[in-house]
């Protein structure tokens, strides 16, 4: 047998031996629960998310097959996704990897669990974008892209699953806005914005979701707090804002929605406590 040969045989057996199986994931997954916490298995924040990382730590206990940590992968090849694509359990974190390349989000698009993380993709094109579109979990967590262009907005929003999850975003325009509004899922977050003007905010309040978060607002001003309360959705989260004026305050006393969560303001006068009564 020609040497060369030899040589190309072994070296792919070797590659082959070096994927990881569903069961050596399991193993990782359980031994990094040992080693680290869950905010940072999770890439929670343990004091603004106290109350899901309670959740899931008492799910654990009760459920531990359910999860996998594999936040070490930093790169993910196709005999692993098709492996895990095979998993039966609700929540995956691959937050260690950067970039998906089409054949392998396609098949990581076939797992049928519920929560997927993938927060440590800084951007995504259309191609990709458009197989993870095809994952019909609850929650798609890409929390790590920081700007989002036309054709891949377009592309996430043909998602059929519940949430989005886009909080490393700091800026958003009207146009991409426009294309995110189009989205049919219930749960938008965008917690990585720090400032709204009028046309973006419109933009937002033509989504027909029912739970829209912007914890990142620091600042609102009243023509932008008239343009957010005309969403018609049911719970617009608003705990960035540490302060309001009277004249926001009625702005925001004009929400066709259910609920707003104003949890950052610690204290409020008279005349602002009087315009939110008016809701």
């Amino acid at each position: 047998m020609n040497k060369l040969f030899v040589i190309i045989l072994l070296n792919i057996c070797f590659l082959v031996a070096q994927e990881e199986t569903l069961e050596d994931f399991f193993k990782i997954s359980q031994e990094k629960l040992k080693k680290y916490s869950l905010a940072e298995l999770t890439g929670l924040d343990p004091v603004q998310e106290k109350v899901s990382l309670e959740w899931i730590s008492k799910d654990i206990k009760i459920n531990p097959d359910l999860y996998l940590f594999l936040n070490h992968l930093s790169h993910l090849s196709l005999t692993q996704a098709k492996a895990l694509a095979q998993w039966k359990g609700s929540s995956l974190f691959l937050d260690g990897i950067q970039e998906l390349d089409e054949a392998t989000a396609k098949e990581l698009a076939q797992w049928q669990g519920r929560w997927l993380y993938l927060n440590g993709i800084k951007q995504a094109d259309e191609t990709t974008a458009k197989m993870l579109a095809q994952w019909q979990g609850d929650g798609l967590y890409l929390n790590g892209i920081e700007k989002l262009d036309e054709s891949t907005a377009k592309a996430l929003a043909l998602r059929q699953g519940i949430g989005l999850f886009l909080d490393g975003i700091q800026e958003l325009d009207e146009s991409i806005a426009k294309v995110l509004a189009q989205w049919k899922g219930s749960g938008l977050s965008l917690d990585g914005i720090q400032e709204l003007d009028e046309a973006v905010a419109k933009a937002l309040a033509q989504w027909k979701g029912s739970s829209l978060s912007l914890n990142g607002l620091q600042l609102l001003n009243e023509v932008t707090a008239k343009a957010l309360a005309q969403w018609n959705g049911e719970r617009l989260y608003l705990n960035g804002i540490k302060q309001i004026d009277e004249s926001v305050a009625k702005a925001l006393a004009q929400m066709k929605g259910k609920y707003f969560c104003l949890n950052g303001i610690k204290q409020i006068d008279e005349s602002v406590a009087k315009a939110l009564a008016q809701w």
